[in-house]
């Protein structure tokens, strides 16, 4: 509560530079972070949290982390995350920012000029990711996902723009899509600048708006035996 961590280094393999929360702990764990500043760390992740480990962050800032799986590594875990500012973090493998196998809500957080392999923000192999006007800028995923990679994605009232990944400019979901009162703009990828709909996703598109795109295969790619509503 109200601390600066700053150069966190860990050279040990499924650690965080930060918090790190084992299966060897009986019963479920709760980690709370608020109003802390963690930049220049560097490690597999900052927040290494095993099963059972419940994660809330409020009013918090990251920046700068390297490592393999962004700041957060949840392995089958909730996590909420409020007004909170996530830049310049780089993950060689999977999310710039997060990578979870658990249930994800992001509410008035902000994510910049991150970079991750698959999700440039996000990456979820998890039950859900919900996002609640929150702002995604200038975000970038090598191969899909500038800003969420996940299966199951609600995005309500929130920004997404300036990303850019191979596919999927912002979002690339596997499973099932909601989109309501949110904008893309200037984003780009070669297929699916906004959006890229894996096999047998499906999803609904309400009141978005999509503006500067730039993509050699539509602004928002459907694969095969998908539905969408737009």
């Amino acid at each position: 509560y109200r601390s600066n961590f700053e150069n966190i280094i860990s050279g040990g393999s499924g650690f965080g530079s930060l918090v790190t929360v084992t299966g060897n702990v009986e019963g479920p764990s709760n980690i709370k972070i608020f109003n802390t500043n963690v930049t220049d760390s560097n490690g597999e992740s900052a927040i290494h949290l095993d099963e059972s480990t419940r994660l809330t962050v409020n009013t918090s800032r990251f920046g700068r982390h390297t490592g393999n799986y962004g700041v957060i590594l949840a392995q089958t875990t909730n996590v909420a995350l409020f007004a909170s500012e996530f830049t310049n973090n780089i993950a060689y493998v999977t999310g710039g920012v997060i990578t979870t196998r658990g249930t994800l809500l992001t509410s008035q957080c902000t994510y910049t000029n991150n970079t991750g392999g698959l999700g440039g923000g996000i990456y979820s192999e998890g039950d859900s990711v919900e996002s609640i006007g929150c702002v995604f800028s200038s975000n970038k995923a090598i191969i899909g996902g500038g800003d969420i990679f996940a299966a199951n994605i609600k995005a309500i009232n929130s920004k997404f723009d300036n990303s850019f990944s191979l596919d999927g400019g912002s979002i690339w979901s596997t499973s099932f899509l909601e989109i309501r009162e949110c904008s893309f703009q200037n984003n780009t990828a070669d297929k699916g600048a906004s959006i890229y709909l894996d096999r047998s996703a499906g999803g609904t598109i309400h009141r978005g708006n999509f503006s500067n795109i730039l993509a050699s295969e539509g602004t928002v790619y459907m694969s095969s035996d998908t539905n969408l509503k737009i």
